[in-house]
C-alpha cells in the first residue's frame, strides 16, 4: 500500500481520532483545573492578572478615558491630560496596592480621591504631554499663563464651606509664635473684590513712636457669598513679586462634593473669579450619564 493510501486508512484515521480524543479531554481538564483555580484565587491577585495582561497588551499608553466616580458624580477624564490619580483604595500599604487594578481597568464606581492638571488661562486648554512639549520655551514664571489645578474627593475631601471658613478663621493666628510685634491686618477696602489680609511688624523708631509698616511675608484673601459664607480662600507668597505663587481653594457644591486648588503666579490675581469660573466648568464637563445634563458647561 501506498504511503498516501496508508495515510487515510481506517486504522490511520482511527489513530488520529484518537489523538484528537485525548488532546480534547487534556484541554478540558486544564480548563476545568484553571476554572477552580481562578474561583478560589484571591480578588487581588485576579486584579494583578488582569492588570498584567492588560499592560501587556496594551503598553504604557495613556490615550485613554480615565473613569471614577467623583465626589458623587461619575466622571471621564482624558488620561493623558491628568496626573498625580489616586483612588480611595490606593490609602493602603505597598504591597496591597500593587494588587489593585490598573487605571485603565477602572469603572465609574471606583471612587477618586484626588488628581491634577494643568490648563492655559484664559483659553482653558488642557495640558497634555505634547501641548506642554510645545509650549516649552515660550513662557517663564513672570509670563506663563498655565493654572495648576488639583481636585480633592471622597476619602480626600475635607469637608464643605467650613473647612474654608477654618482656614479664614486661623489668618489672624498665623504670627501667634512671633509675639506681639508682627499681626495680620485686614485691608480697609476689597481687593479685587475679595476681603484681604496683610502682615505686619510693629516698628518702634528712635522717638519712641509705635508704628506698623507692612513687610514681605504671605497675604491671604477670601470672598464671602450672598449667604455669608467663605466660598473662596487664596493664599499668596510674598506679594511684591508678580511671579510669587498663589493658590486659591473652592468648592464645587452643589454639584460635587469636591474641593479644587489653583496655583498660578500672583500677578494673575485679579482674574480670580475668571479663572474660579473657568476652571469649575472643565471639572464639571468631566462628568458622564445622566447627572452630566443638568451640569453647567
Amino acid at each position: 500500500m501506498s504511503p498516501e493510501r496508508e495515510q487515510f486508512s481506517k486504522p490511520a484515521v482511527a489513530k488520529h481520532l484518537s489523538r484528537a480524543k485525548n488532546a480534547l479531554i487534556i484541554v478540558a481538564v486544564m480548563t476545568i483545573g484553571l476554572y477552580l483555580a481562578w474561583d478560589r484565587t484571591s480578588s487581588q491577585m485576579k486584579s494583578l492578572v488582569v492588570a498584567s495582561i492588560d499592560l501587556i497588551l496594551h503598553g504604557k499608553n495613556d490615550n485613554y478615558q480615565l473613569l471614577g466616580e467623583l465626589g458623587g458624580v461619575p466622571v471621564a477624564i482624558h488620561r493623558e491630560g491628568v496626573f498625580a490619580v489616586e483612588y480611595d483604595d490606593q490609602d493602603l500599604y505597598r504591597e496591597q496596592r500593587k494588587a489593585l487594578p490598573s487605571d485603565r481597568m477602572r469603572t465609574v464606581k471606583d471612587k477618586l480621591a484626588s488628581f491634577g492638571f494643568k490648563v492655559r488661562f484664559p483659553d482653558m486648554g488642557i495640558g497634555t504631554p505634547e501641548v506642554l512639549s510645545r509650549e516649552r520655551g515660550k513662557s517663564n514664571i513672570f509670563t506663563t499663563m498655565w493654572i495648576n489645578v488639583g481636585v480633592s474627593s471622597n476619602s480626600d475631601y475635607k469637608g464643605g464651606t467650613e473647612s474654608l471658613e477654618r482656614l479664614v478663621n486661623t489668618i489672624q493666628k498665623m504670627f501667634d509664635s512671633r509675639g506681639s510685634d508682627y499681626q495680620y491686618r485686614r485691608h480697609t477696602e476689597l481687593v479685587h473684590g475679595l476681603v484681604a489680609y496683610h502682615p505686619f511688624q510693629r516698628i518702634v523708631s528712635p522717638q519712641g513712636k509705635v508704628l506698623w509698616q507692612r513687610f514681605e511675608e504671605n497675604s491671604f484673601y477670601y470672598h464671602v457669598d450672598e449667604d455669608g459664607k467663605v466660598d473662596t480662600y487664596i493664599m499668596c507668597s510674598y506679594v511684591k513679586y508678580a511671579s510669587s505663587p498663589c493658590s486659591q481653594y473652592f468648592l464645587l457644591l452643589p454639584k460635587m462634593l469636591a474641593m479644587a486648588r489653583l496655583g498660578y503666579r500672583n500677578e494673575l490675581l485679579p482674574h480670580w473669579r475668571q479663572m474660579q469660573d473657568s476652571v469649575r466648568k472643565v471639572i464639571l464637563g468631566f462628568a458622564i450619564g445622566p447627572e452630566s445634563s443638568n451640569l453647567p458647561r
